[in-house]
């Protein structure tokens, strides 16, 4: 609704995840821009860390499973898609 009042020239909207309503506001241009996880990174990262925690060699306290800033201008990019569907 803030979004939609619009009562500030300057206000810049950032969603998080994209799902179709997201997507949809990014194509319209009611969101700046979309950062989006990396559903595979995610589960090679927890993969390799079980496997780790099996085998007793110790894990990162962070993990960095990745992430992409989606805008509407490099939505249709493959490399974008390919986290995006």
């Amino acid at each position: 609704e803030g979004i939609e009042r619009g009562e500030r020239e300057d206000l810049k909207v950032v969603g998080y995840d994209a799902d179709e309503e997201q997507l949809q506001m990014l194509k319209d241009g009611t969101v700046d821009g979309l950062l989006v996880q990396n559903p595979f990174g995610m589960g090679y990262a927890s993969v390799v860390a079980s496997a780790r925690a099996a085998l007793n060699l110790g894990n990162e306290a962070v993990v960095d499973t990745g992430y992409t800033w989606v805008t509407k201008k490099n939505m249709k990019d493959e490399a974008v898609k390919k986290v995006l569907y």
